[in-house]
């Protein structure tokens, strides 16, 4: 990681943190993201339009937005109205960064790097007032979120909810489901607003990593769902790249309740039972109903029927042609996504004995994400099951 030197100011990109005189300044991640960009390119003129595309990637926001960050900016840094001592407007074009900046490679932290994670399901601090479907809905977003990523293995939710009625311990978790760090958190609602308390917990070291507190309005659950993301690439100290953060922040509907439906979908199929999976199809279908175009509800109906198929809840020759159609479907909405792909090869595999499509469906998950669970699950199974155990 790099640190950039001015005065008595020094920003830390790895910490993501701006400091003067060793004291902390606080500042808003995009304001961070501004000032970052901005001494990267210490003394270069930056378009409006790079500075836009960088600090709010695959958004379409008002320059408004921009306007108000650089303002926030020039305050926490103490700039007087129109001295220009560290940042330069250039009329119609952009801004420039003037000061003198040096440049320098952060030492390296002692802690390990992080290969593996377990993200537990968020807990609600008054019990009472708990969405369950929330609270379970954004550890498995960003579960998918952090694992498209392709920076480390991140466990599904299935996997650690399995753990959650035996131990509220989060590092006894952590050990259980071989990771090296588990990062939860905890959700507060007090009228129109929202508190969220994240923490990361080494799992060997048995101590704290990170820790944050941000407050959000309560009605908009995506940009919750953001925040949490970005948040957590901090704390994972995640050095992504354009692209990469433009998938941390994707939004596969922009619904709510469509969302709200494909997470209750996704508890009901997790449950593996006859009553469970008839309930998932539903609530999928139900997610459909509000956005045709949700491409990852489309998936997850594939599954439900094919899950259905092969515990016996309903008959192969009546779901799998289904499941077949849902991935199809969603394969034509978006073919970017690992996951349809995971769901056509199953078909492919179990119902239609296809090994070669079936094999050309995973490998072209795993291309697009070497993570993707549901991919690496199946290709084992299949591989084991046409004699090639040693792939």
């Amino acid at each position: 990681m790099t640190r950039y030197a001015f005065d008595d100011f020094c920003v830390d990109e790895g910490a993501r943190a701006l400091t003067r005189g060793g004291e902390r300044v606080p500042l808003t991640p995009r304001v961070f993201d501004t000032l970052l960009h901005l001494v990267a390119r210490g003394g270069e003129l930056v378009d409006k339009d790079e500075l836009l595309r960088a600090v709010w990637p695959g958004r379409v926001v008002e320059e408004n937005n921009l306007d108000q960050s650089i303002s926030a900016l020039r305050r926490a840094l103490g700039e007087r109205p129109g001295a220009h001592r560290y940042i330069l407007t250039v009329p119609k074009r952009g801004y420039r960064f003037v000061a003198a900046v040096q440049v320098s490679a952060a030492a390296a932290q002692a802690a390990a790097p992080l290969r593996t994670l377990a993200v537990l399901p968020f807990t609600s601090l008054l019990p009472a007032s708990g969405d369950e479907t929330r609270e379970l809905g954004m550890a498995d977003t960003l579960i998918a979120r952090l694992n498209g990523l392709g920076a480390l293995v991140v466990r599904p939710l299935a996997a650690v909810r399995r753990f959650g009625g035996t131990t509220s311990d989060p590092f006894e978790m952590g050990r259980r489901l071989a990771v090296d760090a588990v990062l939860d958190g905890s959700i507060q609602q007090a009228g129109d607003r929202v508190r969220v308390c994240m923490r990361l917990l080494d799992v060997a070291a048995g101590s704290q990593r990170w820790a944050d507190i941000f407050d959000l309005q309560a009605g908009d659950v995506f940009a919750l769902q953001d925040a949490v993301a970005e948040k957590a690439a901090v704390a994972l100290a995640l050095r992504l790249t354009y692209d990469q953060r433009i998938r941390l922040t994707r939004r596969y509907t922009e619904n709510p309740e469509a969302w709200r439906y494909f997470t209750l979908a996704r508890f009901c199929l997790d449950q593996r039972s006859p009553a469970g999976l008839a309930q998932s199809v539903a609530h999928f279908r139900q997610a459909l109903a509000l956005d045709p175009d949700y491409a990852l509800a489309w998936t997850g109906l594939s599954d439900a029927y094919a899950v259905q198929g092969v515990f016996g809840a309903q008959p192969p020759h009546v779901v799998y042609p289904q499941a077949r159609e849902a991935a199809l479907h969603a394969l034509a909405i978006d073919e970017t996504q690992p996951q349809p792909h995971a769901a056509l090869g199953h078909v492919l595999a179990q119902y239609e004995h296809d090994w070669t499509g079936a094999e050309v469906a995973y490998r072209r998950a795993l291309e697009l994400d070497p993570n993707c669970t549901a991919a690496c699950h199946r290709y084992a199974i299949l591989l084991m099951t046409i004699g090639r155990p040693q792939e």
